[in-house]
C-alpha cells in the first residue's frame, strides 16, 4: 500500500503543485537510497534524456550521459527487452552481480560514485520511447529485498499513471499555442507538423527520420 502523502505527492505533479525531483527525493528516502533519476530513452538518440535527477549533481550525470549510458549493462536489458514494461527490476535480476562487477560500467562510473544495486522501473510512451525510473544505493545498504520492491512497484504504477497525465496536459497546452502560432505566421498543415515534430523530438534529423 502506498502512502496517502506519496500519493498526493505523485499526482500533484501533473497540476504543477510538485515536480519529480521532490517525488524522487521522497522515494529515495522510502527505500533508503542515494540517489534516483526518472529518464527517457529515445530511438534516435544515444544517450537518455534526464528529465529529473536527486541524490547527484549534474556533472554526475553528464559523464553518464556523454559514455557510461553506452556501456551500462542495464540500459542494455531495456533495449533488448529484458527489462518488462511496467514491472520494477533490481540489478541483480537483470545482470548477475559478478558479470556486472567486472564491467566497464561498473568499475568506471558505479563504483567511483558510491553505488552498488540500483532498481528501475520502465513504462514505453505512445510515440516509441521509453521512461525509466531508478533509485541507487550504496554497498552498505545492500540490494533492494523483494519486498521492497514488491513496494515501489505499487508505487511505479501510481508514478506511471501520473507521468502519462503530465505528458497529455503538456500535449494539450502545446497545441493550442502551436495553433495561435500557426494563425499568427500562416503556417501551412506540413509546416505545423514540422514544429510539432521538432518541439517533441528537438531534433531536425529526428523530424527527418520520422517524417519521410
Amino acid at each position: 500500500m502506498v502512502d496517502s502523502d506519496l500519493l498526493e505527492q505523485i499526482y500533484s505533479v501533473p497540476l504543477g503543485k510538485h515536480d519529480w525531483a521532490s517525488v524522487l527525493d521522497a522515494l529515495r528516502r522510502l527505500f533508503s537510497g542515494d540517489g534516483g533519476v526518472l529518464m527517457t530513452f529515445r530511438a534516435e538518440a544515444e544517450a537518455p534524456w534526464c528529465e529529473s535527477l536527486n541524490g547527484y549533481d549534474e556533472g554526475v550525470w553528464n559523464t553518464y550521459a556523454e559514455h557510461y549510458a553506452t556501456v551500462d549493462p542495464l540500459v542494455w536489458a531495456i533495449r533488448d527487452g529484458r527489462q518488462p514494461n511496467g514491472e520494477v527490476r533490481a540489478d541483480h535480476q537483470l545482470i548477475h552481480p559478478r558479470m556486472m562487477r567486472r564491467t566497464e560500467f561498473y568499475n568506471g562510473f558505479w563504483q567511483p560514485n558510491g553505488i552498488d544495486h540500483a532498481a528501475s522501473g520502465l513504462m514505453n510512451e505512445p510515440d516509441g520511447s521509453r521512461v525509466a525510473l531508478a533509485l541507487t544505493r550504496c554497498r552498505t545498504t545492500g540490494p533492494f529485498t523483494p519486498e521492497q520492491l514488491a513496494q515501489l512497484q505499487d508505487c511505479f504504477r501510481h508514478l506511471a499513471q501520473a507521468f502519462e497525465l503530465e505528458r497529455e496536459v503538456a500535449a494539450r497546452s502545446a497545441e493550442a499555442d502551436l495553433d495561435a502560432t500557426a494563425r499568427r505566421f500562416g503556417l501551412t498543415a506540413a509546416e505545423v507538423e514540422v514544429v510539432r515534430c521538432l518541439a517533441e523530438t528537438g531534433s531536425l534529423r529526428a523530424v527527418a527520420h520520422r517524417l519521410g
